[in-house]
């Protein structure tokens, strides 16, 4: 799961490489989040433009997607990929704080 800054769903998303490696450098954060009664690794990264989760956590999690609108999204690698759903009011904790937040 990756939860990174949120900015306008205008335009076309970027999922920075730090945020898809897990990486430790100047821009990302990796902080451990509890949701329910899982523990989640999250990584807060500024170079990215959304704040995403992995789709196979909300299947597994059975956490609700809701269809939005298409948002075309730049991996690491350059290629691109479509977001059409999202994680609504998404709650959890991280680093004993709770936090809400919309997830692609």
């Amino acid at each position: 799961m990756a939860v990174i800054e949120d900015e306008e769903e205008e335009g076309n998303g970027a999922i920075s490489l730090l945020a898809i490696k897990g990486m430790a450098g100047s821009k990302i954060i990796k902080v451990e989040g509890k949701i329910q009664d899982s523990t989640l690794m999250v990584l807060i990264d500024s170079g990215s433009t959304h704040s995403f989760i992995d789709e196979g956590t909300t299947k597994r999690m059975k956490w609700p997607l809701a269809s939005t609108q298409p948002l075309s999204v730049t991996v690491a690698n350059g290629s691109k990929v479509i977001s059409k759903s999202a994680c609504l009011g998404f709650c959890g904790e991280m680093q004993g704080e709770d936090y809400q937040a919309d997830l692609r």
